[in-house]
């Protein structure tokens, strides 16, 4: 079976993703733009939603990480 188009598609996919996930790692080193003074329960309540939605691609895609705060 010739899938080549499949092949390209789902390695321009990764490569999408790749980079989406470069821009976030950059983002959350620089702690969202936020400087630490300026934290309000609204930024925790927003990383708690990324947080939550990096949960469900993890289940997606059936990974499991180990909670790093967990003890």
């Amino acid at each position: 079976m010739n899938n080549d188009k499949q092949i390209t598609g789902f390695t321009n996919g990764i490569n999408r993703a790749m980079v989406k996930l470069e821009a976030l790692m950059q983002h959350l080193d620089d702690h969202c733009n936020t400087a630490p003074d300026d934290v309000t329960w609204a930024h925790v309540g927003n990383i708690q939603n990324v947080n939550a939605k990096l949960d469900n691609i993890l289940t997606f895609l059936h990974i499991t990480v180990k909670d790093p705060m967990a003890e």
